[in-house]
């Protein structure tokens, strides 16, 4: 993937970026981390799990599911587009 994590694609994290600056935000107002599903075994490599996001001016944080063929960052782009995470 060649973007640090193991659930969340280049291409959602270019739509990810996309969505920041179309709402007037910089990369660094939010913390991207995702958490992974627990899994049955250890060698098994995550597969689902969450996106979670965080603005870091108003502390506010949402949960996304994310693994394939999650919609997160759609969802993400809507919550910006309504104000969830406050202004830029």
């Amino acid at each position: 993937m060649g973007n640090g994590f193991l659930l969340i694609e280049r291409e959602e994290m270019e739509l990810y970026r996309t969505a920041l600056r179309e709402h007037g935000y910089r990369e660094e107002d939010f913390d991207l981390s995702e958490r992974s599903d627990p899994l049955p075994c250890a060698w098994i490599m995550a597969i689902s799990g969450e996106a979670v996001i965080k603005c870091i001016k108003t502390g506010k944080t949402r949960y996304y599911r994310a693994g394939k063929g999650s919609t997160w960052p759609v969802e993400f782009y809507n919550d910006l587009k309504d104000g969830a995470f406050g202004t830029p």
